[in-house]
C-alpha cells in the first residue's frame, strides 16, 4: 500500500486459531492482514525507526572558551566527545582532526545541529554556517548572521546525504572590531545523527 498511515485496525480471529488484523489505511484500502504482516506493513515505513533501534552519532562540545580574531572566519575547534557532556558512538570526532565530524562507514545519511553563544559587544555582526567537504551543501542551514548583543544559536540541517568519509565543519566570523569569545559556560556543542545506514 502506498498510504502507510493505518485508519482503523481491529482484532479478527482467523479460521484456524490464526491471529488476525482487519487493517483500513488513510487513503481507504481495506484488507486482513497476520501479525507478522502486520509488523511488516508498519516497520517497512521509513519514517518510521523501531525503538529497539540503538542511537547512533556524535556531539562534541568544549569545555573552555574559544576566542575568535576580529574578521577572520574561523572553523570550531571541539576538545571532547566524552560522557556526560558529548558522546559519540561511531569514531564521528576524533582528536587529530578536533574541527571536524566524520561519516563513518556505511552511513548514507546524517542530520547535523550545533549550540554556541557569543560573549556581549555593542559593535559589528556574529555570523555562523555549516561546510561539508570544505564547501556548502543542500541541506544545510544558511548563513546565519545575528547582531551586537549577546546571542546564543541553536542551528540544524534537514536530513543530508552522505558518503563514508565526509565530513562537516562548524564555522563562525565576527567583526565586532576586537577578539571575541564563544562561551563554553553556554553548552556549546556540535553534533551528527545517524539517520540511515547501508
Amino acid at each position: 500500500m502506498a498510504n502507510k498511515q493505518i485508519s482503523e485496525l481491529t482484532a479478527v480471529g482467523g479460521m484456524d486459531g490464526t491471529e488476525l488484523f482487519h487493517l483500513i489505511d488513510a487513503s481507504g484500502n481495506s484488507r486482513k492482514v497476520t501479525l507478522d504482516e502486520l509488523k511488516t506493513f508498519v516497520n517497512t515505513d521509513p519514517s518510521i525507526v523501531s525503538s529497539s533501534a540503538p542511537y547512533r552519532g556524535a556531539r562534541a562540545y568544549r569545555t573552555a572558551n574559544l576566542n575568535i580574531s576580529n574578521g577572520v572566519s574561523t572553523a570550531i575547534s571541539w576538545m571532547s566527545d566524552a560522557a556526560p557532556d558529548g558522546r559519540d558512538t561511531d569514531g564521528i570526532w576524533n582528536i587529530g582532526s578536533p574541527n571536524r565530524l566524520v561519516v563513518p562507514t556505511g552511513v548514507t545519511k546524517v542530520r547535523l545541529a550545533a549550540n554556541l553563544s557569543w560573549a556581549n559587544n555593542s559593535t559589528g555582526f556574529r555570523s555562523t554556517w555549516m561546510m561539508k567537504n570544505g564547501a556548502t551543501f543542500h541541506g544545510r542551514p544558511l548563513d546565519v548572521r545575528v547582531g551586537n548583543s549577546t546571542t546564543s544559536l541553536n542551528i540544524a540541517t534537514a536530513v543530508v546525504d552522505v558518503t563514508s568519509g565526509d565530513y562537516f565543519e562548524l564555522w563562525v566570523y565576527q567583526n565586532s572590531g576586537s577578539t571575541l569569545a564563544l562561551s563554553a559556560t553556554q553548552d556549546m556543542w556540535f553534533a551528527m545523527d545517524i539517520v540511515e545506514a547501508s
